[in-house]
């Protein structure tokens, strides 16, 4: 049921159009039974509460939440005070980018992209953050997915 609902999702998400309109989360305007099951499936996304706030997403994010390794954020409901740590290290040149997935954006998933300067290689970074049924995580190298989730535990 669990790969089924997830199917579905990424389905949907697959399908949005860049000119769909606004308050279409799904666009998929050829099919009215389409709509009603995207509407339905997008409750069960954090970021579509109606008291979302963009500061739920501060936290720890991780490959392994028991590792102190991984990427920080806080601040991002204040694009100028946005701040992001690397493995213990603050990041600099933080800052919001307009992002999209290719040809078409993924509002089922998609939440907030985030540029920085790695603090430790020097590399012009970008990761988004990203919302499902389960919560919030990142995906961070683009080219190599890695899915860092949200840590329950505050860094230390």
């Amino acid at each position: 049921m669990k790969t089924t609902l997830l199917t579905c999702i990424a389905v949907l998400a697959f399908l949005q159009t860049a000119h769909a309109e606004e308050e279409n989360r799904c666009g998929l305007p050829s099919s009215q039974d389409a709509d009603d099951l995207c509407e339905r499936l997008t409750h069960l996304l954090p970021h579509f509460a109606d008291d979302f706030d963009l500061s739920r997403l501060d936290g720890r994010y991780a490959l392994a939440c028991g590792m102190m390794e991984g990427i920080e954020l806080s601040g991002a409901s204040a694009e100028n005070e946005t701040r992001v740590f690397v493995d213990q290290h603050e990041a600099t040149s933080v800052f919001h980018p307009k992002a999209f997935w290719g040809p078409s954006s993924s509002p089922l998933s998609f939440v907030l992209a985030i540029s920085y300067t790695d603090p430790q290689t020097r590399e012009e970074k970008t990761f988004s953050v990203n919302g499902d049924h389960q919560g919030f995580y990142i995906l961070d190298d683009w080219d190599g997915v890695r899915r860092l989730s949200k840590c329950s535990e505050a860094a230390e």
